[in-house]
């Protein structure tokens, strides 16, 4: 029972972290005065600059790695302005396509700073931070957030 009781409260950071007012005009926001110790506490960085999520689809970018198993930079920068050239409604990085369970954080991020890069504030811009370890989910969303992104998908 341990291990869903912190996996709910990572998910509760995470969502917490990427409070929006978009989210708390649905009702799902978390209550401010809450009390939190200051380990599962996580504070928003880039909190004045989140471009909320927009009605259509999302788009689940894959992560493209050259031959050697390294990620393909050139090749993701071309992917993210063919999303804005496109009309995206949303990009979805490092989620459940697959290769991002086997980046480092280093590499993590790398791909979410060329994505803030090519299409922050044209293209809202979910980081992918989810994992069986909320320790880790954590860790991934105060990243993704210090990067720059707009939301996260746990």
């Amino acid at each position: 029972m341990r291990p869903l009781i912190l996996a709910a409260v990572a998910l509760l950071a995470s969502a917490d972290a990427f409070q929006s007012s978009q989210i708390r005009r649905a009702g799902l926001a978390f209550s401010p005065s809450r009390t939190r110790s200051s380990s599962t506490a996580i504070t928003a960085s880039n909190a004045n600059e989140i471009f909320p999520l927009k009605q259509g689809s999302t788009v689940a970018l894959i992560t493209p790695m050259t031959p050697t198993g390294e990620v393909d930079m050139p090749a993701l920068r071309n992917i993210l302005r063919f999303h804005v050239e496109s009309g995206t409604d949303g990009l979805c990085i490092l989620g459940t396509t697959g290769e991002a369970s086997t980046l480092s954080m280093a590499e993590r991020a790398t791909v979410l700073t060329a994505a803030v890069e090519e299409v922050k504030g044209k293209i809202p811009i979910m980081a992918g931070v989810g994992t069986i370890d909320p320790e880790h989910v954590k860790e991934m969303t105060q990243q993704a957030i210090d990067v720059g992104c707009d939301a996260a998908l746990v």
